[in-house]
């Protein structure tokens, strides 16, 4: 247990954070980069708008970057140094212990105490089981994506055993598991037999302010973009999440010349997946009707959503998909795959489609029937905006807070 003095009784529940291998603060669409960071963001700045004190902690990834950033009002992101920054997902789990040694000489340093601590991610689970026990505090943990449910979804999806074996162990340390679907919390249950550790299910949310419906055509001429029927996908660059299907969906579109399909997300300095994509693009004879943009920030998102005329996300597998929210509040309908967390908050034929099938004929169908008929995406996008309305990050946190507060009453 740590020396450090106890809050005064009646102080704010002060929390920790972890959120080890990918920066909340970073560049969406980056190699590391996707949903996770803006939950991790968003928790932690609705956390202190209720009155939390809340410290984020995760790895330097830029040497340019502050070592704290503010996200809130009695919010923070720390960043700390544990491992060359440039390092792989895969070398990270050898810096787990260098990091956790890191929070706690700033905790020292700070003279705080933390009532919780809450991870986000298996390799963040690790560094918390570790302070958890350091500091003798309650731990609870968000995995995001689990490695046996990925492995599941997709022939060939690589995870090694060490991260199933780690979630394993983290799952049945922790005092609390929060998962974003019941979904989520059936595969825990059974690819994990669980035993006797609480799961809680808490969707996330979505900034309705940030991400509310715009004109289309002056959205375009802000980004620069032709007045062509436009196709949106958004986040990370990774075999997982099927853009292989949707530019062979596109190959099959009526009107291809008509047509701009826009990819958001990854580095297009050094993107061995951007790079297949560009060429099986090439093959497919559309590569002028596809830009690449690389990853964005998250205050260029909304143009991009209302730009528009559908949102696609062809993935094998999503835990949640808040892209495909932030799409919905935009007012854009969405064609995804029937698959994870999307099942939980799209209604098939009303907000979008939720396509069964992994691949370009079906994607193709779909695409084509909102593209061709613009009083339906007007009707499924104002359904889909009404969808998003009642989804929001302060639900969420209101919610955390209360496990939270179970957990150190």
């Amino acid at each position: 247990m740590s020396t450090v003095p106890k809050p005064d009784e009646g102080a704010a529940i002060r929390v920790a954070l972890i959120c080890f291998h990918s920066c909340p603060v970073g560049r969406l669409g980056d190699t590391k980069t996707g949903g996770m960071n803006v939950y991790v963001r968003q928790l932690a700045r609705e956390l202190a708008s209720i009155g939390c004190q809340v410290d984020v902690f995760t790895r330097t990834h830029d040497p340019d970057e502050p070592r704290i950033v503010p996200v809130g009002d009695g919010a923070r992101v720390v960043h700390l140094e544990a491992g060359p920054a440039d390092s792989t997902l895969d070398d990270l789990h050898s810096y787990t212990s260098a990091f956790a040694d890191a929070v706690i000489r700033f905790q020292q340093d700070e003279g705080v105490e933390y009532d919780l601590i809450h991870s986000h991610y298996w390799l963040s689970g690790v560094v918390a089981t570790r302070l958890a026990g350091r500091w003798n505090i309650p731990h609870i943990a968000t995995f995001h994506t689990l490695a046996r449910t990925k492995q599941r979804a997709r022939a060939g999806e690589q995870e090694s055993v060490r991260r199933a074996h780690a979630e394993q162990q983290i799952i049945s340390s922790a005092d609390s598991v929060v998962v974003s679907t019941q979904i989520e919390k059936d595969d825990i249950t059974k690819l994990y037999q669980v035993n006797g550790t609480p799961i809680e299910v808490i969707p996330p949310g979505v900034d309705t302010a940030m991400f509310q419906p715009a004109d289309t055509r002056a959205s375009r001429q802000h980004l620069g973009l032709p007045e062509k029927r436009t196709i949106l996908y958004v986040g990370r660059i990774e075999p997982l999440k099927g853009l292989d299907i949707l530019l062979k969906a596109v190959a099959l579109l009526n009107d291809r010349t008509g047509t701009r399909l826009l990819i958001v997300g990854g580095s297009l300095e050094k993107d061995a997946e951007i790079d297949r994509l560009k060429t099986l693009a090439d093959d497919l004879d559309i590569s002028d009707i596809v830009d690449f943009t690389g990853s964005i920030s998250q205050q260029q998102l909304p143009a991009y959503y209302n730009a528009a005329d559908v949102f696609v996300l062809p993935s094998w597998y999503e835990s949640f998909g808040l892209v495909a929210l932030e799409a919905m509040s935009c007012g854009t309908p969405v064609v995804v795959s029937r698959v994870g967390g999307l099942t939980s908050f799209i209604e098939h034929g009303k907000t979008g489609y939720l396509v069964p099938w992994r691949c370009p004929d079906a994607f193709a169908r779909s695409l084509e029937t909102l593209l061709e008929n613009p009083a339906l995406r007007q009707a499924m996008g104002g359904a889909a905006r009404n969808r998003a309305k009642g989804m929001s990050w302060a639900a969420m946190a209101n919610r955390i807070l209360a496990c939270y507060n179970h957990l150190t009453d």
